[in-house]
């Protein structure tokens, strides 16, 4: 037993004489990963990050139904289905569909898919002359064909600085958009909000003129007084319901915070990746060391 301890403490001392023993290479190579981390991290670029809070609308206004979510109904907004419906409004925000929309607007994919760094005194986004050419708004094309990405791509690029969750406990939804320009970052917010405010609207608007038209045809189609009745107070709901989808502008998403010009970086932890780097050289430099000197000897001994 004491023999075991002895050997232990004689391969303590061994590790430790190696590592003294070989102080300067270590301290050379941690010092050239630290020299490497420090030119690596100033070479990043920074990245902003904007957020939003919103809340799914939910009307009091008008009338038509039994209670707040009769009135509620009018809107789109089932009460009882709240939380199914902040669902369904983080995994449109999220489609392939509305990422296409909403790259139709200008600038919006060259902005995602071929920015290259951000002139903070111009206040510019920079793009990268060998895939997108601004000077005449198009993208390059060479041998391969044009340089313009692939759609999937550039919606894998969009889902990857947007952000957008749910707090549990307030029930309001935070959108976050991370981009090399914090001016886009911001307008960019605008646009989601507002397009997916339009796009609802739009398509309960196309229901609710649908649904007008079908009770006044089959209005036209009864002499019975009582139907007539019902059919009327369904066509007032319908143009109720109308009212308010033109009267809110933000129909479908409320904002409680606006989008903003953010001024810090949000990424990258630039004295972070320094002290990593540097560390994993020391560790790098101790095992060279030890290897190098034959401390594995030590231990099979």
């Amino acid at each position: 037993m004491n023999q075991d301890k002895n050997r232990d403490e004689i391969d303590l001392l061994e590790f430790f004489k190696c590592l003294w023993e070989g102080k300067m290479t270590v301290i050379m190579i941690t010092l050239l990963f630290a020299v490497f981390s420090v030119v690596f991290a100033l070479q990043l670029e920074n990245y902003y990050k904007t957020d939003s809070t919103l809340m799914i609308r939910e009307s009091s206004e008008g009338a038509g139904g039994t209670g707040l979510s009769g009135v509620a109904s009018l809107v789109g907004i089932n009460i009882g289905e709240s939380s199914s419906k902040h669902s369904e409004i983080i995994e449109l925000i999220k489609s392939r569909d509305f990422f296409k929309h909403l790259s139709g607007f200008e600038m919006v994919l060259p902005s995602l898919s071929a920015a290259k760094s951000y002139d903070s005194d111009e206040q510019t986004l920079i793009f990268d002359p060998k895939i997108y050419d601004v000077s005449r708004n198009s993208w390059i094309e060479n041998a391969q064909g044009s340089m313009k990405p692939k759609f999937l791509d550039s919606w894998e690029t969009y889902t990857g600085i947007l952000s957008i969750t749910k707090d549990n406990k307030s029930g309001f939804l935070r959108l976050e958009i991370e981009h090399l320009s914090p001016r886009f970052a911001k307008s960019f917010s605008d646009l989601i909000i507002s397009e997916a405010n339009s796009i609802q609207r739009n398509k309960d608007l196309l229901s609710s003129n649908e649904a007008i038209d079908y009770l006044q045809n089959e209005l036209s189609k009864t002499s019975v007084n009582d139907i007539k009745t019902s059919i009327y107070s369904l066509i007032t709901n319908q143009l109720e319901k109308k009212m308010l989808i033109k009267v809110h502008e933000d129909y479908l998403l409320q904002i409680l915070d606006p989008p903003y010009i953010p001024i810090k970086k949000s990424k990258p932890g630039r004295s972070i990746i320094c002290i990593v780097i540097t560390l994993i050289g020391g560790l790098i430099a101790c095992f060279y060391v030890l290897l190098r000197d034959g401390f594995f000897r030590f231990e099979n001994r």
